[in-house]
Order: structure tokens, then C-alpha cells, then sequence
């Protein structure tokens, strides 16, 4: 519902430009939000690893966050002709 909303509130705002722009915009806009990049992301989930912790919900949290921007960066990516 969120992601739906947002979306046509770009598309209103981006003056109902092609859909792969709007879809390009949300996924840029999405990135730009997040406090860490995915970069900061995988060398936090490595050093974790490598750390030995057992911190369950640490890893869980860094392996979603990473999931999550890459499909981000993928989406971008596909539409960013």
C-alpha cells in the first residue's frame, strides 16, 4: 500500500513521464534513504562472520538489508534507460 502510494505521487510529480523513468526514480529515491550503502552492508555482515558472533538477529538484519539493495540496485539498473 505505502509502495503504491508513493509511486503515484511520483507519477504525479514527474508529470506522467514514461513508467520505466517513474520506476527508476522510485528505486533511486528508495537508495537514497538508506542510512548504509550496500558496501558498508556486506563488509559489516563479513566482519560479523569472521568475528565468530552468534548474533542471530545481527546477521539476519545485515543479510536482509543486503537482499533488499540489491534488488534496489537491480530495479535501477533494469530501468534506467
Amino acid at each position: 500500500m505505502v509502495a503504491s502510494f508513493y509511486f503515484l505521487q511520483n507519477y504525479a510529480l514527474f508529470g506522467k513521464r514514461p513508467i520505466v523513468q517513474v520506476l527508476y526514480g522510485v528505486c533511486q529515491d528508495i537508495m537514497n534513504t538508506k542510512a548504509t550503502t550496500l558496501a558498508d552492508d556486506s563488509a559489516a555482515l563479513e566482519k560479523l562472520q569472521q568475528s565468530g558472533s552468534s548474533n542471530a538477529r545481527q546477521k539476519l538484519a545485515l543479510q536482509f538489508r543486503i537482499a533488499y539493495k540489491r534488488l534496489l540496485h537491480a530495479c535501477s539498473l533494469q530501468h534506467s534507460s
